[in-house]
Order: C-alpha cells, then sequence, then structure tokens
C-alpha cells in the first residue's frame, strides 16, 4: 500500500494526515454522529454544544482532530464550517479576550494549513495590535469585544460558521469563572460558534444549577472498548500496516484468547491499544504475561511523570487507592494511609476532577468507594510498587483470563476474521473479498449477510440505494436448510450473536421443518445464552420426535432438566436414553453420574465407576469432588477440586465448564457456600482463580459484589455468575442417601 502506515502513541498530533486517518480504527461511528449533527445545523440557527467526556487516553483528542480533517475533506461541510483545532492544553486563558486571541491564532492556522498564507499573515498581524492594546490597558475580565469582532468578520468574510474543537475545556471554563455568562452569551447568539469540548471529567461548571453552563452540553461519553471492539481495531490495524501487520493478524487468527486476556488488563484503552498492537507486531510468540510487561515498560515515563506532578498528599491517597485494587471508601483509604478521613477525601476530590481517580459504590456500605479511572495505571502501579503478593495474583490473573478466554472453537482463523467482519465499520467490501478466499459455504454466506448490512449503511449514508453501489446477485446468501443451519452455528459457537442465531436457526427449520439438527442446536441456544428453559425444552423434545435415533438431544435435554428445571428423575431417565443411543458418550455418562450424586440415587456407585473410566485426568477430578461433596465430605471434595484447578487445563473452562459450576451450586444448596469461600481464601485459589472465587461470592451475597472486585477480576467474574444463575434452595438427600453417605464416609 505504498509508504508504511505510521503510528504515534502519545502524541497523534505528529502524524501526517493521511497516517492519522488510516491509523483512526475507533470510534468511528462516534465521529459520524457529531459529523452528521453539524451537516444538519443550519447556518443562523441556534448552537448545540457537545461534550466528549472519556478518561484518559480513551481518544478524545484524536477525535477532534478527525473531525477537524473530515471537515476540511469534505465539500459540503467545508463550505459550511471553519473548524479550529488548538494545542492539548490553553494554560493561558484567564479572560475572554485571550479566549478569542486563541481562536483568531488557530484560525490562522487554519488559513496556512489549506495554504492561504496571506490571510494567515493579515491574521497574525491583527493578532498582534490586539495584544499590543491589551499590554497598554490591561483588565483582568476583559470582555475581548475586539477580538471577538475581529473573529465574527473573518467567519462572516468566508461566509462559514466557526467551530471550535476545544481539548481540555474544563481548564478553559476555570479560567474564565467570573466570565461564565458572557461567554454564555456568545455561544447562544443565532449562527454563533459551535463548541465541541473535550474532557476527562464531568465540568464543575454544568453542575451547578445557578450557573451559566448547566444543563448546556449535549454529552458524549466515550466508554471503553469491548473486547469484541479491540480485537476489530487491532485487525483494521494490521490490514493498514499490510506486509508489518502479518505477525499481529496471526496472533489475531490463531489465539484471541490472548488478546481478550490483554483486554481485560488494560481496560479497553485506545491508547493502549496502539502499544498492544506493536507489541504483537514484533513479537507474535509470546505469552500474556511477557505482552503484559512490555506495556507496562512502555508506558512507564507516561505513568511515571503523571505520579510525580501531584501534590504530597494527593500521591499518598493515589497509592493508597492503587494498591487496594479493589474499590475503596475514603474511611478504608484514610485507614491505610494513616491520614485523616477529611483530608483523604479533599484528596479523592481532587483526583476526581482531574479524572485520575473515579466513583462508584460497594454492595455493603451505602458510601462511595473510589479506584483508578484508567485501568492499565492501576496495572502499572501494581506491577512497579505493589508487594510481592499483589504482582503474584496479578499473574496469576493473566493466566486465568488467558485460559477463560481461549475455548479452543476459537482457535480457529475463520472464526476470528469473521468476528473482525462483524463490527459495523469494517467494509462490505472487504466482507466480499474475504468471502471470496475462504472455502466454506456457511462462512461465504456469513460474510455475504455481514457485507449487505455493512454496504446498506453505506449507501443510506450517501442517500443512495444498495443496488447502486454493488449487484445484490453478488451477494452470497444461504439457500438450503444446511446452508442456514451452518450460518446459525458460525454466529451461535463462534460468533456469540445470538439473536442473529436464533433467526438462522428458525430460517433453517422453516426451510426444512423435518430436519432435527437445527432444533437440537435451538435448544443449547435457548438453555446456555438466552435463559429461555421451556422454550429449549420444546426444541430438544422436537429434536428427538423427528429423529428418534439421535442421541444429542437427549443428553442436552438431560442437562436442562438437571441445571436449569430442577426435575432430576426426568434427567436420569434422559441421560439414560442418550446412553442407549450413544454408549460411548463420555458427557452423558458424566451428566448421569453428576445427576445420580445430586439426587442420593442407588445406582450412584455404579454410574461414578463408568463415568470415572471415560473421563481425561481434570474432568474426572472435578467428578471426585462432587461426589465428595455429595457425600458431605468437604476435605476429599476440595482436595479433588485443587487437583483439577491446579492442573490448568484449557478444557476446564470450556468442556468442563459446566461440571464446575455443578460443583459451586452444590456446594450452595449443601450450605458449603461460606466454608468455600474461606477454602478458596486460605488454599491460595482465590488468587489463583479471582474471578471464579469472585462470582461464587456474588453467587451467595448477591450480584451487587461483583462491584466490590476491580474491573479486571469483575468482567470474567460476571460472566460465570451469570452462568451460574439462581440460587437454588438448599437440597434435601433423598431416602436413604444420608446413611449411604455415612457408609461411604466412613469406608474412606
Amino acid at each position: 500500500m505504498g509508504d508504511l502506515l505510521q503510528l504515534a502513541i502519545y502524541n497523534p498530533a505528529i502524524l501526517k494526515d493521511t497516517d492519522f486517518l488510516a491509523g483512526f480504527v475507533a470510534r468511528l461511528d462516534t465521529a459520524e454522529d457529531i459529523l452528521r449533527a453539524l451537516r444538519q445545523l443550519e447556518p443562523r440557527s441556534l448552537a448545540k454544544h457537545r461534550l466528549i467526556l472519556g478518561q484518559r487516553g480513551m481518544g478524545k483528542t484524536s477525535l477532534l482532530r478527525r473531525i477537524a480533517i473530515a471537515i476540511r475533506n469534505d465539500e459540503q461541510l467545508s463550505a459550511a464550517w471553519l473548524p479550529l483545532t488548538f494545542r492539548e492544553e490553553q494554560y493561558n486563558v484567564h479572560n475572554l479576550h485571550t479566549l478569542w486571541c486563541n481562536c483568531l491564532d488557530a484560525l490562522a492556522d487554519h488559513y496556512e494549513r489549506v495554504g492561504q498564507a496571506d490571510k494567515a499573515a493579515a491574521l497574525d498581524r491583527q493578532i498582534a495590535a490586539l495584544t499590543t492594546r491589551e499590554r497598554r490597558a490591561p483588565a483582568a475580565e476583559d470582555e475581548g469585544e475586539e477580538a471577538l469582532a475581529a473573529l465574527k468578520a473573518a467567519a462572516k468574510a468566508e461566509n462559514r460558521r466557526i467551530l471550535l474543537l476545544l481539548d481540555n475545556i474544563d481548564l478553559i471554563l476555570d479560567g474564565l469563572a467570573k466570565q461564565h455568562w458572557s461567554l454564555r452569551r456568545t455561544l447562544q447568539e443565532a449562527g454563533g460558534p459551535v463548541v465541541i469540548g473535550a474532557t476527562t471529567a464531568y465540568l464543575e461548571a454544568s453542575a451547578d444549577p445557578k450557573g451559566a453552563f448547566y444543563d448546556f452540553f449535549q454529552v458524549t461519553k466515550l466508554e471503553r472498548l469491548s473486547q469484541d471492539e479491540l480485537i476489530a481495531c487491532l485487525r483494521r490495524l494490521a490490514a493498514a500496516r499490510g506486509e508489518a501487520g502479518q505477525k499481529a493478524r496471526h496472533v489475531l487468527d490463531t489465539d484471541p484468547g490472548r488478546v481478550r486476556a490483554l483486554h481485560d488488563l488494560t481496560g479497553g484503552n485506545l491508547r493502549t491499544l496502539v502499544l498492544l498492537y506493536l507489541l504483537l507486531e514484533r513479537d507474535a510468540d509470546d505469552e500474556v504475561m511477557g505482552d503484559l510487561e512490555r506495556l507496562l515498560d512502555e508506558v512507564t515515563p507516561l505513568y511515571k511523570a503523571r505520579v510525580e506532578d501531584l501534590a504530597p498528599q494527593a500521591r499518598v491517597v493515589l497509592d493508597a487507592v492503587a494498591l487496594n485494587w479493589d474499590p475503596a471508601t475514603a474511611a478504608a483509604l484514610a485507614e491505610a494511609t494513616g491520614m485523616d478521613t477529611a483530608a483523604v477525601s479533599t484528596q479523592l476530590d481532587r483526583l476526581s476532577r482531574n479524572g485520575v481517580i473515579e466513583k462508584t459504590s460497594l454492595s455493603t456500605s451505602g458510601r462511595s468507594a473510589f479506584q483508578l479511572g484508567e485501568r492499565f495505571f492501576n496495572i502499572w502501579y501494581l506491577m512497579r510498587h505493589g508487594p510481592r503478593r499483589q504482582r503474584s495474583r496479578l499473574r496469576w490473573l493473566t493466566g486465568f483470563l488467558r485460559a477463560f478466554y481461549s475455548p479452543p472453537q476459537l482457535a480457529q482463523k475463520a472464526a476470528s476474521l469473521l468476528r473482525g467482519a462483524a463490527e459495523a465499520t469494517v467494509s462490505g467490501h472487504y466482507c466480499l473479498a474475504l468471502g471470496d478466499a475462504v472455502d466454506s459455504t456457511d462462512l461465504r454466506n456469513l460474510l455475504g449477510e455481514q457485507a449487505r448490512r455493512n454496504l446498506e449503511k453505506l449507501a443510506a449514508r450517501q442517500g443512495k440505494k444498495l443496488d447502486q453501489i454493488v449487484d445484490p446477485k453478488e451477494l452470497p446468501a444461504p439457500q438450503t436448510a444446511k446452508e442456514w443451519l451452518g450460518m446459525a452455528w458460525w454466529l451461535h459457537v463462534r460468533l456469540d450473536r445470538y439473536d442473529e442465531a436464533e433467526a438462522a436457526y428458525r430460517k433453517a427449520i422453516d426451510l426444512d421443518p423435518k430436519y432435527a439438527l437445527p432444533w437440537n442446536n435451538l435448544g443449547n441456544l435457548l438453555q446456555y445464552h438466552l435463559g429461555r428453559y421451556d422454550e429449549a425444552e420444546a426444541a430438544y423434545r422436537k429434536a428427538i420426535d423427528l429423529d428418534p435415533k439421535y442421541a444429542a438431544p437427549w443428553n442436552n435435554l438431560g442437562s436442562l432438566l438437571q441445571d436449569c428445571l430442577q426435575r432430576p428423575e426426568e434427567a436420569t431417565q434422559a441421560y439414560l436414553e442418550c446412553l442407549k443411543r450413544e454408549p460411548d458418550d463420555a458427557f452423558a455418562h458424566a451428566n448421569l453420574a453428576y445427576q445420580s450424586l445430586a439426587s442420593g440415587v442407588q445406582e450412584a456407585d455404579r454410574y461414578l465407576e463408568a463415568a470415572l473410566a471415560k473421563l481425561p485426568a481434570h474432568g474426572a477430578n472435578l467428578l471426585h469432588a462432587f461426589a465428595a461433596l455429595a457425600r458431605d465430605n468437604f476435605g476429599a471434595a476440595t482436595a479433588a477440586f485443587a487437583e483439577a484447578l491446579e492442573s490448568a487445563h484449557p478444557e476446564l473452562y470450556s468442556n468442563y465448564f459446566h461440571d464446575i459450576l455443578r460443583l459451586l451450586r452444590l456446594a450452595a444448596a449443601r450450605n458449603y457456600g461460606e466454608k468455600l469461600l474461606a477454602w478458596f481464601d486460605l488454599s491460595g485459589h482465590a488468587d489463583r482463580n479471582w474471578p471464579l472465587r469472585a462470582a461464587f461470592d456474588a453467587y451467595l451475597h448477591g450480584e451487587a459484589r461483583l462491584g466490590d472486585v476491580n474491573p479486571e477480576v469483575g468482567s470474567a467474574a460476571r460472566r460465570i455468575f451469570r452462568a451460574l444463575g439462581p440460587l437454588p434452595a438448599p437440597a434435601t438427600p433423598a431416602p436413604g442417601a444420608a446413611k449411604r453417605a455415612a457408609r461411604k464416609t466412613k469406608a474412606s
């Protein structure tokens, strides 16, 4: 693609516009929304001002530049607007005269950028004259009428409206505290300047009901990138980098779990996105911890300077917040620092206003709690300043996340490619080209459907119809029930697009009502991802009716009846029906053993022995743990559970994840919940499997507990918590089960 795309980490302003645009892979939809609003604003209408809110590194500065470039490059927008950009911090603004002079200076920069040097020189002379007069007769509250008049005259001469793209607008408004009403009057004039400002925290000036800027700005909050958004952005960067991006593409294609783990640890920050991309491009064969340590090394100068710039007391409070990792109250931080609570609260307020600290809440207290807003800053602090045990917990957490987010089905190249194509901002033409390159009909159809959606959006933005930009016949589409089933399976298993998957399964069923497989797969989707258990049961039973020899729906029906509908006898019969059809099905044997042990039925030992003979060691250890707990042998249960966890086998959180959930549910049902939490803590497995422990704590005490842990742990914990489902009523052993358990315990 010609010259290699250049990337910048801390100062995108150094990039040429072409490189900046090619590397602007996130916030595309946000930029388009803002540009659409500018297109709709009439020249003499009242302005609609916007505030872009986001933590450091979330892309505020880049978004402002993207808007300015888009206006300059768009015929309609450039005819209507004069986009003025400024340095990130306008520290010199202390009155309106200075602000309007800065605007004139920015306008001169604009003229110079577009090749109108004579206009730029004329403005420079005008600014010099205004500055000279100001020095001769300074006024602390100069309203800046002359400078403002010059700005308006320039806009009138151009027949265009002024757009002020103000980074760190909070600093500007702080400097103009006594002139807010004057500024507001100017900004409310028909045809007057429009402001798009960026800040790291909500403006104090907009929080005062009696203030000039109360409820004045439309707020756009820049959220952290989701995992899929991060992967899609990394893929777009790799594509833009051409041959240099091949290593990064290889990681994204073959090991998305590595990137997903890093997402949870870095917090979906855009600045970290570029660092992460460059790291993957340099070394495609490393592990998560190695990736993390390299990222930490890259950001050390930035974060070290940020800490050292703070006042001494603020550094003490920051240290306590960062090392606590989980959210903490002011009282807890006062105890940790030895400072007075009032002094701690003062520093927390200042750090919050600066966007360093953010408020959250705890399940156990009505008071506010505090954590670092930029999560990767917290990770850096822990690794650089944390005690040994905290650093160990971080290492264990990376390992847990790597295992949790690396199910085997996500390792295949096609799934990763299609997951990237699922982003609305991926070119429809790229989806078509990708479809031509793959051998799978299912993938080709799915990419064709994605291409259709993206091209329809493109056509709508251009005021056209789909057939004006592409021949609809060139868009691959599934035709048969089998093709719809294949596409549904990709959407369901590979891409986690559940609503689309359900629609595709039902399309397959409509095309062939006697086809059993889509009914079975629909049941899995309804049970495990949509929580619609009655419909799932009906789907499994329909599959069974259509194909009486089909074993899988019997096993799936058994799991539904056992884990979700609490109908144990029917579950047992369903597993037995599965084994009649598939005598060697290891999962059906295991499921039958779990069910019989939970119910305390006579045949439990026989079913247990048959299952253990077919399971690998990690699966067998989970079943051993469940059997021991079902017989009230807590010591044997935790010993076997520890063996399973310590194996760190990648199947634990894929093929055997539901068995872990069963063990946790049984512990809660038999009133071993608190004892198991204590075991996690005392054994060290709370550190090694922190999200699992946090999810079980929330399962026992309520979802609000997930807010008590840091976001790095909370993301995976929330998934596990949802999978655990509602807390069941305490289990009642079947008749005779207590005596058999006593005999078994005595014998052991």
